[in-house]
């Protein structure tokens, strides 16, 4: 946990603020798709009731239909004036006879007819070999059609038989032989055929609870019928989930679909029903982009908000290093035209150390002090460096031996303002200021891979083990280069992430100081440093 706490606290400004930002992206993302999901499945199961209802019913009124179809007939074939007219028209009978029951047929033809319309019957016919009658002024069915429809039925010997093949032009043909039922002979008088207007039946019970709501009819997964509106609108042959018990969704040519399956009674056809589900797709796909844009516009204002939050800290970070530099408020050019006066005095009398230290001193004000509109340079970074190492040099004399060993290639790199001058600093502080020894001070500035390594090492002093986490943890109360060291490794992390910062080690009787930074290739530029 003191692991986790601690790499959690080492992450950047940006790090923290987009690692929230993902968080909550993550917990609204759950809660989103959860919410889609619920009402996906609420719609669905109220879709599905609703189908269920309207798809129960059609089935009930589809068989009704079709056992009213079976009754007209059974009441035909047993009619004794359709009896009777067959017998006459198939007997020897005189013409006049005949003519007469001819009339008495087509009569009881359009009576039945007439009875049975409202039932989705489109028409009835009566056929023999002599002679047809039918509901219709016109043959009702081609002769072809006719004469397969005629044979299945005799083939039958009075059963009935449903044809299926002609439901688009004729709807539902239902054919039976009809025998002589007088003396029980059972002789071949004709045959009956009722047509059943499947697409008027079906177009009646249509819900219009649903835009598009289709029905297909299919006797073993063969189609008998459907009202789709066109007939490229259905492939080859529906999923094979479309024929399982309960709904299924599945895309086809015309769309998105929600099927459901029912059985017609005692025919053994199947009766499936699909409704549209293109618009609640659409709904759905329409919420998931519109949580998709608000993701990217959250990710977008994190990623402002961090920048603006990091710079914000860099500059409170900046102004405190140039505060504990100075502890004072004095006007910079003050400064400049007192140190420059000194210089000039110092000259006119002949102390050269006075005007050297004088102008060095001037130096390092001017670049502390300067705010910087452009990115701060390596170049000036060790500018200040040196007029601080010359003023130093001169206070301490052989004491302080300054060494440095510099990649000239890296001077035109950015660099956080005021990184190194502190560490110079504090090891002056620890190697100088408390001995009396003689200090070696080196610095050197490499290339580590893809970022800076800036290492200041200084004999006379050590560091104590995991200072910068006892520092930060105030088990060690910081003095003013403790303070320094601290606020250098805050502003490192804050500005680039936990991978860059200051490292404190010992090697040897030397007190290390490490410093990384990512390297920019596009800043780089070389240069010559000054003092």
């Amino acid at each position: 946990m003191n692991w986790l706490k601690r790499r959690i606290l080492n992450l950047s400004i940006r790090q923290k603020v987009l690692s929230v930002g993902v968080i909550i992206i993550i917990i609204f993302s759950l809660i989103a798709f959860t919410g889609i999901k619920i009402l996906t499945d609420e719609y669905n199961k109220t879709l599905y009731a609703l189908t269920a209802s309207a798809l129960g019913s059609s089935a009930e009124n589809i068989a009704r239909e079709l056992d009213t179809a079976s009754q007209l007939s059974s009441l035909m074939l047993a009619d004794n004036t359709i009896q009777s007219c067959l017998a006459a028209i198939n007997s020897g009978d005189a013409e006049a006879a005949r003519m007469n029951a001819y009339q008495n047929l087509n009569g009881s033809v359009n009576s039945y007819y007439g009875q049975f319309k409202q039932g989705n019957i489109s028409f009835i016919l009566l056929y023999t070999d002599k002679y047809t009658a039918s509901s219709y002024s016109t043959e009702a069915l081609p002769g072809e059609i006719l004469e397969g429809v005629v044979q299945t039925a005799r083939d039958r010997h009075g059963a009935p038989v449903w044809t299926t093949d002609y439901c688009y032009e004729y709807g539902l043909i239902l054919a039976r032989e009809i025998r002589k039922i007088e003396n029980l002979s059972l002789d071949s008088l004709g045959v009956l055929i009722v047509c059943v207007d499947l697409k008027g039946l079906i177009g009646n019970m249509l819900s219009s609870d649903f835009e598009n709501l289709f029905y297909l009819l299919y006797d073993n997964e063969s189609l008998i019928y459907d009202n789709l509106p066109s007939k490229n609108s259905l492939p080859a042959g529906l999923p094979e989930e479309a024929f399982n018990t309960g709904y299924s969704m599945f895309r086809l040519d015309s769309g998105r679909y929600f099927s459901l399956k029912n059985s017609i009674g005692s025919f053994d056809w199947d009766y499936i029903c699909l409704v549209s589900y293109d618009k609640i797709y659409d709904s759905m796909m329409t919420a998931i982009l519109l949580f998709m844009g608000i993701v990217f516009l959250f990710v977008l204002l994190s990623t402002v908000v961090s920048s603006i939050l990091v710079n914000y800290n860099n500059r409170i970070l900046m102004k405190e290093a140039q505060l504990q530099a100075l502890e004072t408020q004095i006007s910079p050019h003050f400064l400049y035209n007192t140190l420059e006066s000194i210089n000039w005095r110092s000259k006119a009398i002949g102390e050269k150390n006075i005007a050297v230290m004088t102008k060095a001193l001037g130096d390092l004000f001017r670049i502390t002090l300067t705010d910087f509109k452009e990115d701060f340079k390596l170049r000036q970074e060790l500018e200040a460096v040196n007029c601080y190492i010359t003023i130093q040099q001169l206070r301490f004399g052989s004491r302080l031996e300054f060494n440095r060993d510099i990649d000239e290639d890296l001077l035109g790199i950015s660099v956080p303002k005021l990184i190194i001058q502190p560490l110079i600093e504090n090891s002056i502080h620890h190697g100088l200021e408390e001995n009396i020894d003689p200090c070696q001070i080196s610095l050197t500035v490499k290339r580590g891979g893809g970022s800076i390594v800036i290492t200041v090492k200084n004999s006379g002093s050590q560091f104590e083990s995991d200072l910068l986490h006892k520092l930060e943890a105030g088990q060690i109360i910081p003095r003013k280069n403790g303070i320094g060291l601290m606020n250098i490794d805050k502003r490192l992390k804050l500005k680039f992430g936990s991978r860059y910062g200051l490292t404190l080690y010992n090697e040897g009787d030397w007190a290390v100081v490490r410093l990384k930074l990512p390297i920019n290739k596009k800043d780089r530029r070389k240069g010559d440093l000054k003092c």
